[in-house]
Parts: C-alpha cells; sequence; structure tokens
C-alpha cells in the first residue's frame, strides 16, 4: 500500500491524471486550429478560413506538441539513474539504431550470429 491505497489503485489514478492531462492539451490545440473555422461557422458566412492561417495554425500547433514532449522527456531522463541516463543519451543520438535496421549483407560477411549480435549490444550499451 502506498499512501493508504493499493498500487494498482495508485497507478491507475496516476494514468487517469496524467490522460486528462493530455486530453486538456489536445483540446486546446484543437481548438486553436480550428477557431478559424468556428468563427466562419457562426457568422454563418459560406467561405472556407484562409489555408494560410490554418496551415500556420497548425504548425504553431506540432510545434508546441513538439517542446512539450521534449520537456516531458527532459524531466524523466533527469529523473534516471546516471548508468540508464548514459545509456538513454548513447540510444538517443542521430543514427544510433541505424546500425540495427539495416539489411545484413553475407556477401560481404556482414551478418551476426545470435552470440555476436549480443556482444555488439553489449558493446554499444555498456
Amino acid at each position: 500500500m502506498l499512501n493508504g491505497t493499493c498500487w494498482p489503485c495508485q497507478c491507475a489514478r496516476e494514468d487517469w491524471a496524467s490522460s486528462t492531462l493530455l486530453n486538456l492539451e489536445e483540446y486546446t490545440a484543437s481548438t486553436k486550429v480550428t477557431a478559424p473555422l468556428a468563427e466562419q461557422i457562426v457568422s454563418q458566412t459560406h467561405e472556407l478560413p484562409n489555408d494560410h492561417t490554418v496551415r500556420s495554425l497548425q504548425q504553431e500547433a506540432r510545434k508546441e506538441n513538439q517542446q512539450r514532449l521534449c520537456e516531458k522527456f527532459e524531466e524523466v531522463k533527469n529523473d534516471l539513474p546516471h548508468r540508464t541516463k548514459r545509456a538513454v543519451d548513447v540510444a538517443t543520438e542521430k543514427g544510433a539504431s541505424s546500425w540495427l535496421t539495416v539489411l545484413p549483407i553475407k556477401d560481404m560477411d556482414l551478418t551476426l550470429n545470435k552470440r555476436e549480435f549480443k556482444d555488439a549490444i553489449h558493446l554499444k550499451y555498456d
């Protein structure tokens, strides 16, 4: 029990709180992006809003979302132990996983057996 509640209840409460916050952020972004259309509906005009305005609002919403995600990532990363933080830094470097996503070429002897693969993973992330 944590703080008088069982652990699954505590986790469910935290999930609910975080999903509520996410829903509120998504609602706010949606309201901003659709504001020109809502104005057109209220004024009963039969013209669509300016595409440039809508696109700029969409880009602004994407930038805000990206900023929020980056802040959350940094917050979570700062709470990690040093060794795990180092592994996250290495894993998030540009091209860090590209060697895992390419097809091995047998002719150039670039295939790895199970042992070599485990060794490569160990060398890369430890």
